[in-house]
Parts: C-alpha cells; sequence; structure tokens
C-alpha cells in the first residue's frame, strides 16, 4: 500500500466517488469497500470485508467468475465502464439489478490489487426498454396505418369508380328511361357508401378526442330493431342467408338512448354477420338484462381465431390484412363500434368465435328513462307524405356557394320543393344580397373566396339582421360547428346533405321568426 498521506488521500478519494467502489487483492478477497456500497448492496462494510467478491454476484454467475477472476490477475489491465458486457450484480437481500463495472489494477511492491466502481443501471435499462417498446409500438402504428390507407384507397374508389362510370354512362350511352333510373339508383348506392365510410372515419375521430355529443332520448324500440333489419335485409336477400329477430320478452316498449348511434352499432355489426357469412343464418336476439337491453348477433360464418379476434377492436386493423383476403372493409366499423358503445354507456365485446363455425357478438345499451313515444310514420312513409306538397312553397331563400355544380343542385332542390332561390357565388354577393332583400333563411357555404362565409355572417350579425343562417360545409368535425355558431349562423349541417334533412331544417328555422 501507499504510504499513510498517501493512502488517506486515496480514502477520501475514494469516499467521495459518486460510484460504488470495492478494492480486491489477487485471491478476490475483498479488502476495502467505500460508503456507496453499502447503500447500493445493503451490506455494512464489516459483512464484506475479507469476503470473496462472488458474494456481490448472483449464484448463477459465481463459478464462472472466479475462472474469469483468476485470467485477469494474469495480465490485468484498465477496462473502462460500459465495456459492452451484460452484467448483473446482487443485494444482500437478493434482489438482482443490471451494472456497469470498471476495474483498476493497482500494483504495489507485493501484488497486484484491483478497485471495481461499479454503478446501478436499473433506470436506464428501463428507460431504454420503454423507447423499445414506444419505437416497436410505433413501427407497427406505421404499418397499421399504411395497410389501412392502401385498403382506404380501395375502399374509396370502388365507390367513386361506380360514380364516374354510372354518370359517364347515363352521359353518353343510355337509350332509354329505364335504363337511366337504373344507372341512377347505383350511383346513389354507392355515393351512400361513401358517405358511410367517411362519417366513420370522422365518427372515430371525434370518439378518440372526447368530442362526440350523444344523445338520450325516447326509442321505440321494437320499431327501430326492425327498421334496421329491413334495410339489410336485401343483402342476405342477395346472398340468400337467413336473417332473424328473435325478442326474448318481456321486453320495455322503449329505450332512452342515441337513435342514431343505436342505429349505427346494429347496423355495423349486423352488416358484418351478412358480409362474413355465405350459408346459413344471421340472427339477432334481444334481452332485457338488468336494467340493459341485450343485443346478440350470431352468424354462421368464417368465424375467428384467437388471435384475429385479440386484434378485431383495434382501429385500421382486421382479422386479415393481406391483399388477397376475400372480404372488404376499412377495419373501422368495429372499433367505431364498440366506442360508440361505451360511449352509451354500454359495451360490444365477442362472447364467442370459432374458425369455421362462426361468431357472436353482444351489444349491450342501458335502457335508461323516458316518456311514452308517440307512433310514427316510417322514415319512407314520412317522406313520401311530405311530398304531395311543396315544403317550401313562398318561401324565399339565399343560397351561397362558390361551387358551380353545389350551386346548381342545391338551387334545383330548393327550387323542387316550391323556394324562390337567389344564389351568390362568394360570401361578399351573400352579404350584399342579405342587405338589400329579405329572405326566409340563408343556406351559407363557410369557405368561400373574397369573403367566407364566417365573416358574411359576423358582418349579418353586427349590422342586426337576424334572418335565420344555416352553416352547410364539408367540414364535419365537432370544432367546425362550435365555429359556426360562434360566428353566428342558427344550425349546422355538413356536406353531402339531404335535401329531406336541409328542407326540414329550413322549416325549423322558418317556424321561429
Amino acid at each position: 500500500m501507499p504510504d499513510s498521506w498517501s493512502e488517506e488521500v486515496f480514502r477520501e478519494l475514494v469516499e467521495s466517488a459518486p460510484d460504488a467502489m470495492v478494492m480486491v487483492d489477487d485471491t478476490g478477497t475483498i479488502i476495502y469497500v467505500n460508503a456507496q456500497i453499502e447503500n447500493l448492496f445493503g451490506y455494512l462494510r464489516t459483512d464484506l470485508l475479507g469476503r470473496p467478491i462472488e458474494c456481490l454476484l448472483p449464484e448463477r454467475y459465481r463459478g464462472k467468475h472466479v475462472s474469469q477472476r483468476n485470467g485477469y490477475f494474469v495480465g490485468p489491465k484498465l477496462r473502462p465502464m460500459g465495456a459492452g458486457l451484460e452484467l448483473f450484480a446482487m443485494r444482500k437481500d437478493k434482489t438482482e439489478f443490471p451494472v456497469e463495472i470498471s476495474l483498476s489494477p493497482l500494483k504495489t511492491e507485493s501484488t497486484t490489487l484491483v478497485t471495481a466502481a461499479i454503478r446501478d443501471i436499473s433506470e436506464r435499462r428501463r428507460f431504454q426498454e420503454d423507447l423499445k417498446r414506444a419505437r416497436e409500438n410505433a413501427e407497427a402504428a406505421n404499418r397499421l396505418k399504411s395497410e389501412f390507407l392502401a385498403n382506404m384507397s380501395h375502399e374509396i374508389r370502388t365507390p367513386l369508380a361506380g360514380i364516374l362510370g354510372y354518370a359517364e354512362m347515363i352521359a353518353l350511352y343510355c337509350s332509354s328511361d329505364e335504363e337511366r333510373k337504373g344507372y341512377m339508383e347505383k350511383i346513389r348506392r354507392c355515393a351512400t357508401n361513401l358517405t358511410d365510410l367517411i362519417n366513420d372515419i370522422l365518427d372515430l375521430s371525434k370518439v378518440e378526442a372526447g368530442a362526440l355529443n350523444v344523445e338520450s332520448v325516447p326509442i321505440p324500440l321494437v320499431s327501430e330493431i326492425e327498421s334496421v333489419v329491413n334495410l339489410l335485409q336485401a343483402r342476405a336477400d342477395e346472398k340468400q342467408i337467413k336473417l332473424e329477430i328473435i325478442y326474448d320478452r318481456p321486453l320495455p316498449n322503449q329505450i332512452c338512448s342515441d337513435p342514431t348511434r343505436v342505429r349505427q352499432i346494429l347496423s355495423n355489426v349486423l352488416g358484418n354477420g351478412i358480409k362474413f357469412t355465405d350459408q346459413g343464418t344471421v340472427s339477432l336476439k334481444v334481452t332485457h338484462v338488468k336494467n340493459q337491453i341485450q343485443f346478440g348477433i350470431t352468424d354462421t360464418g368464417c368465424g375467428l381465431s384467437e388471435e384475429e379476434q385479440a386484434r378485431l377492436f383495434q382501429p385500421f386493423a382486421q382479422a386479415d390484412s393481406s391483399t388477397t383476403r376475400k372480404f372488404g372493409g376499412t377495419g373501422l366499423g368495429l372499433a367505431l363500434s364498440r366506442r360508440l358503445a361505451r360511449a352509451l354507456g354500454g359495451d360490444l365485446i365477442i362472447s364467442d368465435s370459432k374458425p369455421g363455425k362462426g361468431s357472436t357478438f353482444v351489444f349491450t345499451v342501458p335502457v335508461g328513462s323516458g316518456g311514452k313515444v308517440k307512433p310514427t310514420l316510417g322514415a319512407l312513409e314520412n317522406l313520401t307524405s311530405e311530398k304531395k306538397s311543396l315544403r317550401l312553397e313562398h318561401l324565399t331563400i339565399l343560397l351561397a356557394e362558390d361551387n358551380p355544380d353545389n350551386r346548381e343542385l342545391f338551387t334545383r332542390f330548393l327550387s323542387e320543393e316550391g323556394a324562390i332561390v337567389d344564389a351568390a357565388k362568394n360570401g361578399s354577393e351573400a352579404y350584399e344580397l342579405a342587405k338589400k332583400k329579405k329572405y326566409t333563411a340563408i343556406v351559407m357555404d363557410m369557405q368561400m373566396p373574397i369573403l367566407d362565409g364566417y365573416e358574411a355572417t359576423r358582418r349579418l350579425r353586427q349590422e342586426g339582421h337576424s334572418i335565420p343562417i344555416i352553416a352547410l360545409t364539408a367540414h364535419a368535425m365537432n370544432e367546425e360547428r362550435e365555429r359556426c355558431l360562434a360566428s353566428g349562423c342558427d344550425a349546422f349541417l355538413t356536406k353531402p346533405v339531404s335535401i329531406d334533412e336541409l328542407v326540414k331544417t329550413i322549416q325549423q328555422l322558418s317556424k321561429k321568426r
């Protein structure tokens, strides 16, 4: 050892070191430890002095370490911290932890000593593992998104091809009204499919952003169920599949929930059952259980493996993501449906599924409470009865729309319903017309050149004009609705909008004047 002065300085340096330090002789016996060793390993100094260094190692490494230690003393050399070795130490309480160790040989007149600096890298290792998991998750998410975008491109282009193709057929080749009518029905069906797809994407975004608003109104249970099933019946008939409803009575006459979302979930799950079933039955069993309505949807289709079930409710994921899969779809439907079900206070689960044997999904929704439901006509009957008269007769409407095709379309729709329509190409024209003439309502596109719909509406409100203004926009997010209403609009509709919805909105606002 060095002289007494040097030894004192040495001890002070070792004691003040940030790392745990231990000194051993050429037999591997511990001859000195600093305070950090006590803190790190839980031993007292006196517990360690005179013991072999292997007492600080997990038992499974001790035998091998003796030979490695003897080999090191044959030609000792400096080994820096973090030399690429995966090392572990063991505390007094037998817990293991990862470490980095640097070795420094010290030659004296009589022997060679080695000082080991030991650093606990548990936190760093956890950080690295978290970073690795985050990277793997990000890579998996990117793969899913890439698959989703490729699939979405197909799903969007398919109805678009139908719309454009049949429109060209009507323009160039139609020879009869009957043929033209058939092509128009195909265009309408393609456009509906495209709209449903876009709505699913927007709804999922709203749910994940916590911006989805749900209603709670009385719903006539049986008529609502049968309305959904009737809409899907044609799909089942086309595949020669039996589509049935089983009522496990007694059932309440009504529930209190969001009718749009209940229909959306049922349509999605039943539609999936029909899509994935080539023969047999798709059944909907309705049961009242503990103040909840339970919808059990069972099909005799292809079924799912446990692995496929595990990723079934993940957004943008499908049971079969290969490009050669038999069935189409975006992978959004079930993920969205589960989120909607939970937003309603219920849930959507897969209760049973086996490959080749079919699947059973269970959708639950609280019964809630509400007043009596008055009998209403179905949607088609309502539309038919209202079509007997001009619903907007004698009303004057100002339409502000910069897109010439949409301007012509909405002008024709409103005129056919009896309205007198003035059309403006931008917000500036609409603003000037509204100041000169008294209108029943303004249908205002919000994204327009020269002066947009927001500013045109604000100016009219600032000048005291109380005319009802309906925002009509292709931006369907909840923030857009709030922005339009904050600008002074009385109602908010998104494109594409049905003429029936637009007419009813105008009627409601005109009655409030």
